[in-house]
């Protein structure tokens, strides 16, 4: 009886490891510089670190005073021969972004990533996650899903659903965004019901949000 308990014992705590080493997230440290910040990037593990073009990254460049860095992790929806979802993250700082006219307020970030990603004038704002960051900060949430067009052409071969949590601090010269890209390439199945894809893509934001750190260098 004793021999079988162990056995039992022994099972369930083989079964918590695997559990805990599925759940184990990797932390990328991005940092803007000194006098800046250091966003510790929090995501399941997945192929990558990328730049958005999908080179080695994470990457983060300063050019005339203006440093701009992002990473990004990949891999398939689990259970979907169909979906992918990527784990993205973009930094930003200039310390003179209010004397040139370019403040990065959360809301200007989130635009930016809402052009990038080809949902000019479709995405809708929600409420955001609750505030977790102890720094003073401004926070922006979006959400779009659908058809991306870049250069006034759609990309119909696929679908796609895009949440951003933007955050802006340090009177809107610094400022970050974590955004959960979710893509679909069966169509026919995005079309009949979104929401699969537009919950992946929440997730993989709020995900960020929570886990990840934010330190002032």
């Amino acid at each position: 009886m004793k021999h079988k308990t162990n056995i039992a014992a022994l099972v369930l705590m083989t079964l918590a490891v695997a559990s805990q080493a599925q759940q184990a997230r990797i932390e990328t440290p991005m940092s803007t510089g000194p006098g800046g910040f250091t966003l510790t990037v929090s995501t399941p593990p997945g192929d990558g670190p990328y730049d958005f073009a999908k080179n080695k990254g994470p990457k983060i460049n300063t050019i005339a005073g203006n440093t701009y860095g992002e990473v990004l992790f990949g891999g398939n929806v689990p259970n979907s021969p169909t979906g992918v979802l990527n784990y993205m993250v973009s930094v930003y700082r200039d310390d003179k972004a209010n004397e040139r006219g370019k403040p990065y307020t959360a809301e200007n970030i989130a635009l930016d990533i809402i052009k990038h990603e080809g949902f000019v004038g479709k995405a809708v704002p929600f409420n955001c996650p609750a505030n977790n960051i102890d720094v003073k900060n401004e926070m922006v949430c979006y959400r779009m899903a659908g058809t991306s067009v870049f250069d006034k052409k759609p990309m119909n071969e696929l679908r796609s659903a895009v949440t951003v949590v933007a955050v802006s601090i340090k009177n809107n010269t610094m400022g970050y965004a974590f955004i959960g890209l979710a893509i679909e390439k069966n169509t026919q199945l995005f079309d009949k019901d979104p929401s699969q894809t537009i919950k992946n893509a929440d997730g993989a934001s709020a995900g960020m949000f929570r886990n990840s750190r934010l330190t002032l260098n």
